[in-house]
């Protein structure tokens, strides 16, 4: 009976860094900032709105009364 390491390994030499602006990241904002993010990244007010939204769960139509 042979004592060899068989199957595959796993060697973490460092963990991954936290993304930053990510959907968790984003919640922590306002809903206006959350929804600035979005147009800072050259997407259009109702699309940023739209994607805010949806980060937060909420309706489009919720959203849009937040921001305005």
């Amino acid at each position: 009976a042979s004592c060899e390491p068989r199957g595959e390994f796993v060697i973490v030499v460092d963990g991954a860094e936290p993304q930053r602006g990510g959907p968790e990241e984003l919640l922590l904002l306002s809903p206006a900032e959350h929804v600035a993010h979005y147009e800072s990244t050259g997407m259009p007010r109702m699309d940023a709105i739209k994607a805010a939204a949806k980060d937060r769960g909420i309706s489009k139509s919720d959203m849009y009364k937040l921001v305005i």
